[in-house]
Order: structure tokens, then sequence, then C-alpha cells
């Protein structure tokens, strides 16, 4: 009986929707038009030139960077926004020693995936790129 109350209840989410086809939902970077845009060999040049120096993440002047640079749409420049946050706070040790390539990579892999899956409704945010990260 617990069982198939529990089962009753998790089947819709709260908007009402089946469960199962929420989650089949893309997210706000794994539409068409993201995606076009994060796939291209070039995209990752221009997320690290907009997160860095003083572009604030979360500003602004950042996700309108990202939006000009990259032709990001504004929901998915915020996830990248957001996922270099994530990086500064998790990973600053890792990302700013003499040789970081190899240790960053790792370290915003295993600290910020989740969120950035979360927000953007892939893992991978970076997907041109030779390792995904």
């Amino acid at each position: 009986m617990i069982c198939v109350v529990l089962a009753a209840t998790t089947a819709c989410d709260k908007s009402g929707r089946d469960a199962a086809t929420a989650h089949q939902d893309p997210g706000v970077c794994m539409t068409a038009e993201a995606r076009s845009v994060t796939t291209q060999p070039d995209f990752e040049a221009g997320y690290q030139y907009c997160a860095k120096g003083n572009r604030a993440i979360g500003r602004p002047a950042t996700l309108e960077c990202l939006e000009k640079k990259t032709g990001l749409t504004t929901e998915c420049a915020s996830c990248y926004s957001w996922y270099k946050a994530c990086v500064l706070q998790s990973c600053f040790k890792s990302c700013h020693t003499p040789r970081p390539e190899p240790y960053c990579r790792l370290c915003a892999r295993t600290s910020c995936r989740g969120m950035f899956y979360r927000c953007a409704g892939t893992q991978d945010a970076f997907p041109a790129s030779e390792s995904g990260s």
C-alpha cells in the first residue's frame, strides 16, 4: 500500500505533468539554437574571454559579453556564468597553479558539472573541446 502511494506521488512533478515527460524537456542550453553555438570549435575561447578580468560573474556585463561574443541566449549564458562562479569558488587553487590545465578541468568536472546540468540540461559545458569539461 505504501509503495502504491509513493509511486503515485512521485509520478507527477509540481506542474502536474508526468515526471518522465518533465525530465525529457531539453535544458536551456540544449535547444537547437544553443547547441549550434556551444558545439562550435571557438565557443570555449569566447567563453574564456568573457569569464576573465573585470567582467564579474553573473553581472549584466558578463551576460552581455557571452551573448555578443558567442551568440548564446541570455538563459544559457546565465548557466555558463554560474558555472564559472562555481569553478572560481570550488577550484581556485587547482586553476591558479603554474600548470593548471589538467587539475583545473578535473576539479571543474567533479565540482561543478551537477550544478551546470541542473541549469543547462547537459553536463558537457564545452562539447567541441577535446576534454569536454
